[in-house]
């Protein structure tokens, strides 16, 4: 539903399916660990593939949510394709997680009673690397939402999000045809 939402507003979505890189079905704490890393390069690697597509020419917006989050926030380092990030539900793992580099601009969406990430653990942290950094970022908590937000609160988000990405993004490209696709991230090794 989002994914329809963000293609209404004009914009090109791509859906990546970064699990696919490991055969992964679902993203389990071991192969969390494992694969972290592939995952980040995979995104990376269909950033470059998107940003080579007609449709394309100016930075992207990463939307990562949960496992995406942390990922979208590794794969927007230092990487100048990459115009805004909103990470919903994520955060970062202090000490496991590579130092971010350069970074465009940052929406931080959580729940602060998410027992799936917990706040304190992977939010806090996060906060407090951006602020010791000076990278910029804005933020939004919602007190009373845990991982998955109730319907109201995530209409919030949607809509947040695509402010966000109207604030930081170049207009979106009215093109005929604008949809939402589908990418099994397969990146070719060498």
């Amino acid at each position: 539903m989002y994914a329809q939402q963000l293609v209404r507003a004009g914009y090109n979505v791509y859906l990546l399916h970064y699990l696919d890189q490991t055969g992964e079905f679902m993203a389990g704490r071991s192969s969390m660990r494992r694969y972290f890393n592939e995952w980040v390069e995979t995104v990376r690697y269909a950033i470059a593939w998107i940003q080579k597509q007609p449709s394309s020419s100016a930075p992207i917006g990463i939307y990562g949510y949960s496992l995406g989050g942390f990922i979208a926030l590794e794969a927007a380092s230092d990487n100048p394709q990459v115009g805004a990030v909103v990470d919903h539900a994520g955060g970062w793992v202090e000490g496991n997680m590579k130092p971010l580099g350069r970074m465009p601009p940052l929406l931080l969406v959580n729940g602060q009673r998410d027992r799936w990430v917990p706040y304190k653990k992977y939010v806090q942290p996060l906060f407090s690397y951006l602020e010791q950094h000076n990278i910029a970022y804005q933020s939004r908590v919602f007190p009373k939402q845990g991982h998955k937000f109730k319907p109201a609160e995530l209409e919030d988000v949607r809509t947040l999000a695509i402010e966000f990405f109207r604030q930081h993004l170049k207009p979106p490209n009215r093109v005929k045809g604008s949809a939402s696709r589908t990418l099994n991230a397969q990146r070719r090794s060498g």
